[in-house]
């Protein structure tokens, strides 16, 4: 799956919150700016949002992003239950 797409640096991989209003962002490599992120960056504040992706061409970086959501995930549900 992953045969011929480059390596995989640590740093290749950000996930981050744009905007104040909680623009979270996935970027992954291989590719040109492959990411998942807010489809309208005009929300409101502590209110849910759809995605969007971009470049998300090829199976590598589909799991890379499904894992990275995973992770988030369980980050999150140990930050609640605390």
């Amino acid at each position: 799956m992953f045969n011929g797409l480059g390596s995989f640096d640590e740093y290749d991989f950000r996930a981050y919150v744009r905007n104040d209003k909680g623009g979270l962002v996935f970027d992954c490599p291989p590719g040109n700016a492959c990411g998942i992120y807010p489809s309208n960056w005009d929300m409101d504040k502590g209110r849910g949002y759809k995605f969007n992706c971009h470049n998300v061409d090829n199976a590598a970086q589909q799991i890379t992003l499904l894992a990275g959501l995973a992770t988030l995930h369980d980050y999150a549900r140990k930050e609640i239950s605390k």
